[in-house]
């Protein structure tokens, strides 16, 4: 099955169509966004192979990605390439996906493998960068109302104007989850500006400016959840994130260009967490974290065969924490702060040895302050004929230790060094005809001094090393021209070197099938049946347990009623499948939404 062409502008600085990328990548496209019709990111994003969204009480709690098993905050998370992790939270710099609306999307990129060597820390399992909607009209005005069951409540309204030397648009969202299961909530308004200007015709700036106010409510993730928890108050989340950037391209010839990137990211949560007896007592937190970052980029092909981008960049971290420990009587302080900066060097080259020999080679020279020069190289050669494309791809990564492991005053360590990796990838992609694509890809990934909370101690220690490797599977077959399928499979074998112990939150296989119809011109039919195996996972109440595979089943209808207006309808968990995504948390049973959207 061919595809549209599409360029890619994650994993390279290099633009490159997919089929040419060097490591495994999987774009979803607006048009599938609007097909599957998701209830959530998170939702939308469990179709990926290998990738696993925990996502205990809707999007009342932190949904947390685990990229190929590993961490959750193994995989650096962009917005319009800003990099948005916080390493100020008690998640490691792990982001939370719920905040994200998935109305202001226009395209999701996700590559995965080892991406040090172009992003730096946070990139040892991949990256996922967000790009949101631009203008698409002269004068265009969006609207959508969305009304699901528990008081779901979901708007969103943009307006963009496209003149002769560039375009700007407005967009202001409202999101309100309702109560899915006992206990959760989820309230969120966000507002966005952002446009480009021609100033010349070799020259674009651009910018972008985001805010947004997000209130969560849940009960902890370790309580046990609306069946076990002994104390029934819910844990409170109240964040202010916004992003900012700043871009200034310029095309020196039709061969080489320059880009210069000034990048603003800034978040603020209180955090009220309820008593878990009688391991944790409550806690309150107030943590604030900045970074800017400027970046200066360089792509030319100074040959036909080669390909080249060099680039440099300088980021400053500030992170700020007030918090209280209540002991029923006495409290302890959390209180802690870092200022960190960093500069680094990075280039990557591409080189076609002939007609179906490509080399690849990327390498990133981080020094940061306090830590020694961190190195992250990354290899790769791929061979194409016809229909048969085979990659085979090397990296090495590594993860600056957190504000809150280094700093935080009870369960931190000053002396924590850099989490590395080394990863190994051998993809093989066939198309057997022009209906039928076939994805095979192993990966072999070594993570060292991972930094993690020990129970016994309850202080977080770095373990000397985690294997993880795996297959992915992928296939795709057009039944007929307006009727698409893909059916992907991900099997993982994980082990905690020298433990008995076991990584929790993630399955060990998962899998889904997912079904695209376009009836006739105005109506169009998704379906799909996303499989998550086992899950290890542990509360206080319970002690740890394995949870039960299951197979949840969503569907979509779409109605473009005429040229501006059109209707969606969906059915989430059709087969109101009964299970758990954490202890305790049980799942939605059978939901129905309904949206309306114009386009002026």
């Amino acid at each position: 099955m061919r595809e549209p062409i599409t360029i890619v502008i994650t994993g390279s600085n290099i633009p490159v169509i997919k089929d040419q990328i060097d490591t495994s990548a999987t774009i979803i496209s607006r048009q599938e966004i609007e097909q599957i019709n998701a209830r959530s990111v998170s939702q939308l994003l469990n179709t990926v192979p290998g990738l696993h969204v925990e996502n205990s009480s809707s999007r009342g709690g932190v949904n947390a990605v685990y990229l190929r098993g590993a961490e959750a905050n193994y995989t650096a998370v962009l917005i319009n390439g800003i990099k948005v992790n916080d390493p100020n939270n008690s998640r490691g710099g792990a982001f939370d996906f719920s905040l994200l609306d998935i109305n202001t999307i226009e395209r999701i990129e996700i590559v995965k493998g080892p991406v040090s060597s172009l992003y730096g820390s946070d990139a040892m399992a991949g990256v996922i960068n967000i790009i949101t909607r631009p203008v698409d009209n002269a004068v265009s005005t969006r609207l959508r109302v969305e009304g699901g069951p528990n008081d779901l409540m979901n708007a969103s309204a943009s307006v963009g104007k496209t003149f002769s030397r560039g375009n700007v648009s407005f967009q202001a969202t409202h999101a309100d989850d309702g109560e899915q299961i006992e206990g959760s909530g989820y309230q969120a308004n966000s507002a966005s500006l952002g446009g480009e200007y021609q100033l010349r015709s070799d020259t674009l700036l651009s910018m972008n400016l985001f805010f947004q106010d997000a209130e969560a409510q849940s009960f902890p993730d370790a309580s046990g959840g609306p069946e076990y928890a002994v104390i029934r108050d819910v844990s409170k989340q109240d964040t202010q994130q916004q992003h900012h950037y700043l871009a200034l391209q310029r095309d020196i010839n039709s061969r080489h260009s320059v880009k210069f990137q000034v990048n603003y990211f800034q978040t603020d949560e209180r955090s009220d967490e309820v008593a878990i007896p009688p391991v944790y007592p409550p806690i309150v937190t107030d943590s604030d974290y900045q970074r800017q970052s400027i970046l200066a980029t360089y792509t030319g092909k100074p040959y036909p065969q080669l390909d080249v981008s060099l680039g440099s960049e300088m980021a400053w971290e500030e992170g700020d924490s007030t918090g209280v420990i209540d002991l029923g009587g006495p409290t302890l302080p959390t209180d802690f702060s870092l200022e960190r900066r960093l500069s680094a060097l990075f280039g990557e080259i591409q080189y076609q040895l002939d007609a179906h020999w490509r080399a690849y080679a990327g390498l990133r020279v981080d020094s940061p302050e306090e830590f020694s020069d961190q190195t992250s190289p990354r290899l790769g050669l791929s061979f194409q004929q016809q229909d048969t494309t085979i990659r085979a791809d090397w990296g090495q990564g590594f993860k600056l230790p957190s504000f809150y492991a280094l700093r935080h005053p009870l369960v931190g360590n000053p002396e924590f060094q850099p989490e590395t990796s080394e990863s190994y990838q051998l993809m093989w992609q066939q198309r057997f005809n022009a209906a039928t694509q076939l994805d095979i890809t192993g990966f072999w990934n070594h993570y060292f001094d991972l930094i993690d909370f020990d129970d016994a101690s309850n202080v977080l220690v770095q373990r000397s090393e985690v294997e993880i490797n795996g297959i992915e599977i992928v296939i795709k077959h057009r039944l007929m021209p307006s009727m698409n399928v893909q059916l992907q499979y991900t099997a993982l074998e994980m082990d905690i070197m020298n433990s008995d112990d076991e990584l929790e939150k993630r399955p060990d296989s998962q899998g889904s099938l997912v079904l695209s119809w376009q009836v006739n011109q105005d109506m169009q039919l998704a379906a799909s049946a996303n499989y998550v195996g086992k899950v290890k996972d542990s509360s206080v109440p319970t002690g740890p347990r394995t949870l039960d595979s299951y197979t949840r089943v969503d569907m979509s209808l779409g109605w473009q009623v005429n040229r501006h207006w059109s209707t969606q309808f969906a059915l989430d968990n059709v087969l109101d499948e009964n299970y758990e995504e954490a202890i305790g948390f049980p799942a939605p049973g059978v939901g129905v939404r309904l949206s309306v959207s114009a386009t002026m």
